[in-house]
């Protein structure tokens, strides 16, 4: 166990200075960056892809390698993602990113006509051809998806879950949707990252990362399309995503995923 406590107070150490390097001082450096290209699409987007790398993956992978059971723990949590859960998951991706933004949507008029606050967040631009949506998916879905996961659930829940086993998935999902600093969009946030803390005890961090890249990329493509949605959109979301989650946690699966944390 002594062995262990440099590597883990080095692994700590550099964790904490990516995410302090990530949060304080990259965004100044990638705006400069981002003028001096002239703003472009490729700029925005793989700026958004560096921070997450900085503030989540490398911290995470870092935390997770201070101690060899810690890392041993999280490997067991790559299991394979079988069809039958991916076709669940794509079907509670594309449902839920429409509900979730009429929530988000009702949420926000709620909170701008009592406080007045409107959301400080500023959209990434639309992608137009082939190859500006390709990085975009990357950049916006999968990247995220994987570095998000990695932190909130691999680190931040597992931690949770061992002192608090029952709710240690909705207090994830509460840091979750606070790191997000969308309060106009909170709620939602909260309700995601629940249904992607439920997915992860289940079925391990690929299946939770795929349902994560997912959604992401259907609610690019609903933020992209900027269309209304039409009451039988709404219940036949509401039905798909009804339909995928009692599929996907209404039954008890054997090989659950360990519950014992960091």
């Amino acid at each position: 166990m002594s062995s262990d406590k440099p590597r883990a107070a080095a692994c700590l150490t550099l964790a904490a200075l990516c995410a302090a390097w990530g949060f304080l001082f990259l965004p100044e450096i990638l705006l400069r960056l981002s003028v001096r290209a002239g703003g472009g699409l490729l700029v925005r987007y793989c700026a958004n892809a560096a921070q997450q790398v900085f503030i989540f993956l490398l911290p995470s992978l870092l935390i997770l390698a201070a101690r060899a059971g810690r890392w041993r723990r999280f490997r067991s949590t790559l299991r394979p993602v079988a069809f039958s859960t991916f076709s669940c998951a794509f079907l509670l991706a594309a449902g839920g990113a429409v509900m979730v933004s009429l929530i988000a949507s009702l949420w926000s008029a709620l909170l701008e006509a009592a406080t007045g606050y409107a959301g400080a967040s500023q959209p990434l631009p639309v992608p137009t051809g082939p190859y500006e949506w390709a990085i975009a998916l990357a950049a916006v879905a999968v990247v995220p998806a994987i570095c998000e996961e990695l932190f909130f659930r691999a680190v931040i829940q597992r931690a949770l879950c061992r002192f608090f086993p029952r709710a240690g998935v909705w207090m994830a999902a509460l840091v979750f949707a606070v790191l997000h600093f969308r309060w106009e969009a909170f709620p939602a946030l909260l309700l995601v990252g629940a249904a992607l803390g439920l997915i992860f005890v289940r079925y391990g961090f690929r299946a939770c990362a795929l349902t994560h890249a997912l959604y992401n990329g259907a609610a690019l493509i609903l933020y992209a399309g900027a269309e209304s949605v039409s009451l039988p959109m709404l219940a036949a979301c509401c039905a798909a995503c009804a339909s995928a989650l009692w599929l996907l946690l209404g039954k008890e699966q054997a090989d659950e995923t360990d519950r014992s944390g960091l």
